[in-house]
């Protein structure tokens, strides 16, 4: 379930980094979640991070291949 999708396609991954939960983008990326998977406006984990200031989140990610 780690890759589920919303209608617009954001998955678990993507909200956590949009909301600032750091601890759960760290469990769904060692779980094996998509971290490049986008939305249906093309919005990646990294840039939901990015534009919400979440830059722990961020460092996390490009760390990690985003």
């Amino acid at each position: 379930v780690f890759d589920g999708e919303t209608i617009e396609g954001a998955t678990p991954l993507w909200c956590a980094s949009a909301a600032g939960h750091y601890a759960l983008v760290k469990l769904l990326v060692k779980r094996g979640a998509k971290i490049n998977s986008t939305t249906s406006t093309n919005s990646t984990p990294l840039r939901a991070a990015c534009f919400d200031g979440h830059f722990e989140i961020v460092k996390f990610l490009v760390q990690n291949g985003a």
